[in-house]
Formats: structure tokens, C-alpha cells, sequence
């Protein structure tokens, strides 16, 4: 059994006897599965229970700031065995994977993979954006092998309409399938820039306030919405950004792609849009879409996943420390005592990324001996000032006890969480 099967049934039993005793069409119509329905009803559901105890806040927070608009838990009824996490900015910041394949590269086994490295390295939700082969078949797979929620871009499969958008002529009647299904819009920005020459200009702000009339036409139907945003921002603008997002959208929450604050850098993107994540997720982003290396080069490999997923892990734990969320300094509090106190095995243990901390001390110094050694291949064991610190200290009679108990103080509260 899936995590939420029970919960989902129950609350789908509780719904088809509210709706009374109509025709099972009739029923249908009026059916609401949407977690902004229940909570503006005042029903705390486990989903929200559930957020509740991830964020380390009251389950009456979160339910209220669902009611609002200003956060949501992504969590599709047919996608039972999902954990729910939630977007908002009363959360932790969240990151977003792109997988997906294209007409000319990928397969399912592919996909797979790159969808085990992003949950593995810490992606809280992936987007399927593939535009080749058998999609269907690629996302049923995605889904059914994915704990975290599965977002796409349809709009890509409708491309060959020749029209304009049908999802705006239609947005109504998508309100209401979505309500149905619990399906959270995530309205994107075809308009955001892809050059910081093009950051803030006319189109991309009036596509922004066309998304702020369609935020509010979702939640007439009490359909979650998030919007999208840039793209290609240079640093003096990102907190424009943030403040137009919030004024145009009413407080939706905003999921930016980076943004990317200079152009020169094709295969370091990552790294270019990372700086910019990190600031605009302290301004007030609530999900950052990482970036990987091949960003407008290819389309990424498992390797690329990796890098884009480690470089967002930071940018969004940099911006949960710039804003004082609880408890977002204890793991850097505890590695930082890890390093003054000599015990590698703990630095590697807490890293994001421990594989790669372990491999890169142990390429010079790959002996257990020198898992206990003061001293690292930089400064060798003559120079390392946290030893001459602390053999300073044993000269006047002190020593690290004190240390190592805030470190085992730290180390529960981090393992706890």
C-alpha cells in the first residue's frame, strides 16, 4: 500500500457523501480534491501534517498558508506514494530537477537514473521535460518510480497546434479537471529572459501580470498555483524581481529558474545561476529550478544532474540561513566543529555531499591513519592553525571538552532532523 492511499480514499469517500445523493455525473462536477479547498475549509489534512513535521512548524500554519495562496503541497491524487513537501515562503527553500529526454538523446533507463540522482543528492520535486520519443510511457515511469512530485510542461506537446496557447483560451475548464485531481499549476513564463540584456524588460513584466490575473481565475476553482520566473538576471535586479512577484501575483509562491547573473560561462551554469538562486531565494523565492552544467549546451547526463542539484542544495540552504529559518545553521554549526575537532569522518558524514568530500582528502592522504591526523595536505601538520589553536590552549590548562559536548549536542539535533 502507498503512503497516501488511505488518506486519499477516506477523504474521497468523505466528499461523495457530502455531495449528497445526485447522479454519479453530478457528483463528478463538483468534486474538490484540492488541498487549497480543504484547508480554506479549515480541514488539516495529513498532507499537511505531514509538511507540518518535515518544516519543524505548526500544522495550523501550514493549513493557513495554503488557505491564502501563499504556499503549496504538490500532490496529485494519482500520485499515491509521493511524500508531501511544501512551497511557500513561511518553508525551507526548495529545488527543482529537470529530467526528461529528447528526440534525439535519452531512454528510459536514462531518465531512471537521473531521477535516482536527483532525489538522491536532494531534489525536493523533478519536471519531466521531455519533448521526444514515447513521453507517455517515460512519464508513467517517472512517476511511479519518483517519492517526490512530478511536475511537466504540456505546452511542449501541443506546440504542433499552430495556434496560440490553448491552455489561456481554455483556463477555466483546466481549473476544473485540475480540482479534481489535485494538480498544481506552476504558470510559467515563456516571456523570461534568456540574456541578462532582456531581464526586466516590457514583455517579461507584462507576462507577469497576466500570470497574477490567471493566480487569481485558479483560486476562484481553490486550485494551488505557483509561478514561475526568470531566467537571466543580472544582480542588481533580482530583488525587483521578488517585489513585482509578489505585488502582480498576490504572494503565490515564486519558483525561479536560477537566475543565471552573467551570460559568459557555458559549462559553469550552474555555477553562474547558483549565485543568483542563492540571492533570490534570501530575497523570497520559495523553489529554485537548478541549472546544470550543459545548460544550453545538451541535454544533461546523470553526472550533470549531480553538479546541478549540489550547487541548488547550497544556494537554497545559503538562502534558509540568510533568512533564519530554525535550525537551518545546525549542520554547518556541527560540520564547523567536526573540522576545529579533527574528526574527518564526521566532515565527510555531514557534506552534501560525502562521497566527494572523502575522495578529494583521501587522494593525498589516503591512509585511516590520517582520518585521525590534525592536519590536512594544505597546511601539513606544522601550520594548521586549529591545531596550534588548540595545543595553545592545552598550554594554558584548557581543554576541549566543552567543544565536544556542543558538537554531540549539535550532532542530535542535525541527525534528528
Amino acid at each position: 500500500m502507498a503512503l497516501r492511499d488511505a488518506w486519499i480514499e477516506k477523504r474521497e469517500g468523505e466528499q461523495a457523501n457530502a455531495n449528497g445523493s445526485g447522479s454519479a455525473a453530478d457528483r463528478e462536477a463538483v468534486k474538490n480534491m484540492s488541498q487549497m479547498h480543504l484547508a480554506r475549509k479549515g480541514v488539516l489534512t495529513e498532507e499537511m501534517f505531514f509538511v507540518a513535521k518535515r518544516e519543524k512548524i505548526e500544522p495550523e500554519l501550514v493549513r493557513s498558508e495554503i488557505a491564502r495562496g501563499r504556499a503549496i503541497i504538490p500532490a496529485n491524487i494519482h500520485h499515491r506514494n509521493l511524500q508531501p513537501m511544501g512551497i511557500g515562503i513561511a518553508f525551507n527553500c526548495k529545488i527543482n530537477a529537470n529530467i526528461g529526454n529528447s528526440a534525439t538523446t535519452s531512454n528510459i533507463d536514462d531518465e531512471l537514473k537521473k531521477l535516482h540522482h536527483s532525489v538522491h543528492y536532494g531534489a525536493d520535486t523533478v519536471m519531466d521535460l521531455s519533448t521526444g520519443g514515447d513521453i507517455p510511457t517515460i512519464r508513467k515511469a517517472i512517476i511511479n518510480a519518483s517519492p517526490v512530485p512530478v511536475g511537466t510542461v504540456p505546452v511542449y506537446e501541443a506546440i504542433s497546434r499552430e495556434k496560440q496557447n490553448f491552455l489561456y483560451e481554455r483556463f477555466d475548464e483546466i481549473c476544473k479537471i485540475f480540482k479534481k485531481h489535485d494538480v498544481s499549476f506552476s504558470l510559467g513564463d515563456g516571456l523570461r529572459p534568456g540574456s541578462i540584456a532582456d531581464a526586466s524588460d516590457e514583455a517579461q513584466f507584462a507576462e507577469l501580470k497576466v500570470l497574477g490575473e490567471l493566480t487569481k481565475k485558479a483560486w476562484e476553482h481553490d486550485v494551488q498555483v505557483m509561478i514561475e520566473g526568470p531566467g537571466h538576471v543580472p544582480l542588481d535586479k533580482i530583488k525587483e524581481q521578488v517585489d513585482k512577484e509578489m505585488e502582480w501575483c498576490h504572494e503565490a509562491p515564486f519558483y525561479t529558474l536560477g537566475p543565471l547573473v552573467t551570460d559568459i560561462a557555458p559549462g559553469y551554469d550552474h555555477i553562474t545561476s547558483a549565485i543568483g538562486a542563492a540571492m533570490i531565494g534570501w530575497h523570497g523565492a520559495s523553489m529554485l529550478c537548478y541549472v546544470t552544467p550543459k545548460e544550453h549546451l545538451g541535454l544533461p547526463n546523470a553526472e550533470d544532474v549531480k553538479q546541478g542539484v549540489i550547487a541548488y542544495k547550497i544556494a537554497a540552504h545559503a538562502a534558509d540561513v540568510a533568512r533564519h529559518r530554525p535550525g537551518a545553521r545546525d549542520r554547518d554549526d556541527a560540520l564547523s566543529y567536526a573540522r576545529f575537532l579533527f574528526d574527518w569522518n564526521k566532515q565527510f558524514e555531514l557534506s552534501l555531499d560525502p562521497e566527494t568530500a572523502k575522495a578529494m582528502h583521501d587522494e593525498s592522504l589516503p591512509d585511516d591513519f590520517y582520518k585521525e591526523a590534525k592536519f590536512c595536505s594544505m597546511c601539513g601538520p606544522k601550520f594548521c592553525s586549529m591545531n596550534i589553536t588548540q595545543l595553545a590552549e592545552a598550554e594554558s590548562g584548557k581543554d576541549q571538552a566543552e567543544r565536544k559536548q556542543k558538537f554531540a549536542d549539535l550532532l542530535v539535533k542535525v541527525q534528528g532532523a
